[in-house]
């Protein structure tokens, strides 16, 4: 086996997310020409379940710049040693591909600083309009000029970077692509579904907001809210207070919230309109899976969800934080179920072209330089 033959993804996430679904649908699309391991925090919970996604696991302490005095005195020498670790567990499990799963981490920077002749990979995962100013500036920056290939989600992430030869935009992967299309089962309730982590600026709460405004009197309809904490207090906080906007609306019993579904299959394909009105989307997970399994979607017009809805056709695409028009295409989608069908159907079937498994493997094989 040659050196080419095997690459790490890096990945700081705590628990699951779009990011680390994204590395796991990689690992899943490249296994034939590569073997793919993963690197992450040792108290994260993907841990447990990384080897059965990934051909091995490693964690190391990796520390992300925050606003305390504790991570800004040491994250520097966090990330010199980190990546010294890095650098030890390349050369003994022959690692010729290293994969930044977002650029706010250095580790790949630090690398090829360090003289690392291998291929190092940054994706940009995150709206940089969305991220503070200058520490953007710092890492879209040291990404292009240091590593080998830039790699953002979506052309709307690309428009936000510098111009550069050494950007591909690679749509993300999902574990979803081969799914074939089905109505939903007979349920008594028309379901509207929430996927996403229970973190601000998520959108829940404009979702409870205009369920509530349009099916506060409907008692077959239900709003699911799907995600997970992270084991963090403040999101923790978040979904408290979801809870109490959804009671002080009256709509408490017919909002559902649910922890973190892996089967996101099984969970999309028994709902009947999929929501996502987050204030910031570098691509959204959530709605590529959803139209790849013929749902149609609902979502803001926040940067990477107009590539993949087409608005009035697969779903609708609305203000973000415009609570009146969300919960009037919810209503419209209720109302007219064939309509609600004939969306869910249209993007099934652009989806299979727009982002199809052979062409983004193809894409993505040559960012790692494995072609």
């Amino acid at each position: 086996m040659t050196i080419k033959n095997r690459a790490l993804i890096i990945d700081s996430s705590v628990s699951w997310t779009g990011a680390y679904a994204g590395a796991a649908a990689i690992s899943e699309l490249v296994k034939d020409e590569c073997d793919v391991f993963v690197l992450l925090k040792p108290h994260s919970s993907l841990l447990s379940g990384a080897d059965g996604l990934f051909k091995g696991s490693f964690s190391l302490p990796m520390l992300e710049i925050r606003k305390s005095l504790f991570s800004l005195l040491f994250y520097f020498p966090f990330l010199i040693a980190n990546t010294l670790r890095l650098r030890f567990l390349i050369r003994k499990h022959n690692i010729g591909v290293v994969v930044i799963n977002d650029y706010y981490n250095l580790m790949g920077v630090v690398l090829k600083m360090m003289f690392w002749r291998g291929r190092v990979v940054t994706f940009v995962r995150y709206m940089p309009s969305g991220q503070n100013k200058i520490l953007n500036f710092i890492w879209s920056r040291l990404a292009i000029l240091v590593t080998d290939v830039v790699v953002p989600v979506s052309f709307a992430v690309a428009q936000q970077l510098p111009r550069h030869s050494r950007i591909k935009v690679v749509y993300n992967p999902s574990i979803v692509d081969d799914v074939v299309f089905t109505r939903k089962g007979r349920q008594k309730s028309f379901v509207f579904l929430y996927i996403s982590n229970y973190i601000k600026g998520k959108g829940q709460d404009c979702a409870i907001k205009a369920f509530a405004k349009s099916f506060c009197d409907c008692p077959n309809v239900e709003l699911h809210l799907c995600g997970s904490d992270m084991g963090l207090d403040k999101n923790a906080l978040w979904k408290r207070h979801l809870e109490n906007i959804a009671l002080e609306l009256g709509v408490f019993e017919r909002v559902v919230f649910e922890d973190f579904d892996p089967d996101v299959v099984s969970k999309i394909q028994r709902s009947d309109v999929v929501l996502n009105f987050s204030a910031s989307e570098s691509f959204s997970q959530t709605c590529y899976e959803a139209v790849s399994c013929g749902r149609p979607v609902i979502s803001t017009d926040s940067g990477g969800p107009r590539e993949i809805v087409e608005d009035g056709v697969s779903g609708y695409l609305v203000p973000v934080g415009d609570v009146n028009m969300m919960s009037e295409k919810m209503c419209e989608l209720y109302l007219d179920q064939d309509l609600c069908l004939d969306m869910g159907l249209a993007g099934f079937n652009d989806s299979k072209i727009k982002f199809s498994k052979k062409r983004i493997k193809s894409d993505l094989l040559n960012a790692m330089g494995l072609v």
